[in-house]
């Protein structure tokens, strides 16, 4: 017979179960006796547009099923193993590469209302007077730099090399920052260019809006951002390129920038630019020139 002591063994090896009788009725189970499906099922959605009664009979009766919400679609699989009572266990089958593209479905759409409300608010500035037409432009600025960042970390994922010529990356640059570009070299370098102008928007944003007067240096190994500002504070360089580690801004930009780099096979490295400021250099492999 099935007992509680089950249920505890199988809690700890991460799978959600519970013990019926031959009438349906919940004999064991850790917490329950209506089978609330976010009680027993790991990380299950809270709000999931579906009866619990409609949950209970899928439980009791189908062998697979699947749980629908606005943004998202998890599938689960019933096992049933029956001796005086009967075990149902539920496992999760909703594999890694669906959740990925779920949650890159939902920042799309976060990211896409954001920026019509940001177009809603650019419309309306003529209307403020000084000083809140300054506050909200900024605030526009800084919605606007997090959608940007929100969309590059949805499209972080290994895409097929290409060759990548450096005077066109010189000529994006000044296109999309207006910053100067000095050519040490030229070169072709076989990366995938999506990412590679990933990292280096992410670099050159945080430069352009945290430093000073940034320059763009490219030769035939490398290209580095640098800036003239105040430099990197002490607090954030034990884990400079991990998401959220900042003290003025969300802190995705170099993070985004080092994950484009290494799905690039390229590497992202920094140092003080003195007697102020930041150098950050994306070290390329270079393709011989036919």
């Amino acid at each position: 017979m099935f007992t509680s002591r089950d249920i505890q063994i199988l809690e700890r090896l991460g799978m959600a179960a519970f013990v019926i009788d031959s009438d349906n009725v919940v004999l064991a189970t850790k917490q329950i006796s209506e089978l609330p499906f976010f009680s027993f099922v790991p990380d299950a959605p809270m709000s999931v547009n579906v009866r619990r009664t409609d949950i209970r009979e899928a439980l009791l009766t189908r062998d697979s099923f699947a749980i629908m919400s606005p943004t998202r679609e998890r599938n689960f699989q019933v096992d049933r193993f029956a001796e005086e009572n009967t075990l149902i266990v539920v496992r999760e089958t909703t594999s890694k590469v669906e959740q990925t593209e779920q949650v890159n479905i939902l920042i799309y759409h976060v990211v896409h209302e954001i920026r019509n409300a940001l177009n809603n608010l650019s419309l309306s500035l003529d209307y403020l007077n000084e000083p809140y037409m300054s506050k909200v432009e900024e605030s526009i600025d800084r919605m606007d730099r997090l959608s940007q960042q929100l969309t590059d970390f949805a499209s972080l994922s290994q895409l097929e090399p290409e060759d990548v010529h450096l005077d066109e990356v010189a000529e994006y640059i000044k296109g999309v920052f207006d910053v100067p570009v000095i050519m040490q070299g030229e070169g072709t370098w076989r990366v995938n260019k999506k990412l590679l102008l990933m990292a280096i928007r992410n670099l050159l944003d945080n430069a352009v809006t945290y430093g000073e007067d940034p320059v763009v240096v490219i030769d035939e190994h490398q290209i580095s951002v640098e800036d003239h500002g105040p430099g990197l504070p002490p607090q954030v360089l034990d884990r400079l390129f991990t998401p959220f580690n900042t003290t003025k801004s969300v802190g995705l930009g170099l993070f985004i920038a080092k994950k484009a780099c290494e799905l690039n096979n390229l590497t992202l490295d920094y140092k003080p630019n003195v007697p102020h400021g930041a150098i950050f250099t994306i070290s390329l492999p270079i393709v011989p020139r036919m």
